[in-house]
Formats: structure tokens, sequence, C-alpha cells
């Protein structure tokens, strides 16, 4: 029997004297690291835990306190949800070491009002149910001032067709999404941050 503070528990009679105290010492070493928690980090954490509705996602919390407790800081006085914070994890899994979660409540706001982001010059994060018409004109009214990217996005032939037509670069752009998948055309290849019942949320670099 094990006494520390008040916590009893019982080691099987059947295990050896030499893992008991190896057990021991794992369940002291345990119940110091609890020892320690403030008032505060208790609170935080019971914040984020119920701030999330996913009973898998909040499993994932609920078995790594230390992650748990580094998410609930940098969430502070925020108010949080499943989709901030899988959006999160998923993507500081993908290098975005920067990232805060004030930068991805920015971003679903942003979400919510037109279905896309550019969280970069380079990458993007949208719904799955979004329209990409307008962003994919911004970035090719861009991309067609740069001779690589004309070279990459239109063929000779069509190049030399709208050279000698004088075709103008909105006509260009016009015919350049109306016979192509926007997502093909910019290069997507996305990948799912987050999924309710309603959408898929996107994250790819442009790579045209």
């Amino acid at each position: 029997m094990f006494n520390k503070d008040n916590v009893f528990i019982t080691v099987n009679e059947e295990v050896s004297s030499m893992i008991q105290q190896y057990i021991i010492r794992e369940i002291k070493k345990v119940l110091d690291k609890y020892k320690s928690i403030t008032t505060e980090e208790i609170s935080s954490v019971e914040k984020l835990i119920n701030s999330i509705s996913n009973e898998e996602l909040k499993e994932e919390f609920l078995n790594d306190w230390s992650r748990s407790i580094k998410i609930a800081k940098e969430i502070g006085e925020n108010e949080v949800d499943d989709r901030i914070i899988s959006m999160y994890q998923n993507l500081k899994g993908n290098g975005l070491e920067e990232l805060t979660i004030g930068h991805v409540i920015n971003w679903c706001n942003e979400l919510d009002e037109q279905g896309y982001v550019m969280i970069d010059d380079y990458s993007i994060i949208y719904k799955s149910s979004a329209n990409l018409k307008d962003i994919a004109i911004e970035l090719l009214d861009d991309m067609l001032d740069d001779a690589i990217y004309v070279d990459s996005l239109i063929d000779k032939d069509s190049l030399v067709e709208y050279w000698i037509e004088k075709t103008s670069k909105e006509e260009v752009i016009d015919d350049l999404i109306r016979g192509n998948n926007i997502e093909e055309l910019l290069g997507l290849v996305p990948e799912t941050i987050y999924e309710d019942e309603y959408n898929k949320y996107l994250y790819s670099e442009i790579d045209c």
C-alpha cells in the first residue's frame, strides 16, 4: 500500500518487490507533477476542455496534460471551438511555427464572410463549398505580369493567338477560368484541416 498525501494505491502482491519500487517511484513523479499545477492553469485547461464538443478531440487533450496547458495558455481569454482548435493544430503541423490562435480566429471570421482567406502570398484556406472565382481573378491578374507564370498557364499556340488578336488581360483571365477547374488552374493540392457536417476546410499552397 502506497500513501502520498492521502492517496492510497494497492500494489498487487504478485508483482516483484523491485517492480513495486519502480511503480511507487512513477506514481510519486505523477503526484509531484500535478501538485505543482496552479489554479490558473487548472481554470485555463477546464475552459479549453469545455469549449470542445467533439469527443475524440476532447479525448486527445484529456490524454495529454502538457499539450492541453500549452494550447490553453495560447488561447488565453479568446473564445474558441472545435474548428479553431483543430485548424490551429493541423496548420501548426504543416510548418506554420509562428501561428497563433489569434491568427486562426481572424481567418475563421474571413472564411465565414467569403469562404476563403489568403494566409500569405502563396497559401490559401478555403471551404469546399466556396466559389474561388474572385480570388482566382485577383491572383491571375498578378501572375500574368510574370513571364514564368504566363509560360506555365498558357500554351504557345494560345499565346500567339492572344497576341495576334490583341486580347486583353481581362479576356485571357476569363478564358482561363472558364476553361479550367480553378483548383487545378492555381495548382492547389488541398489538405483537409477541419471538417463539419456542412463543409471541409481546405489548406493548400498555390503552385501554378
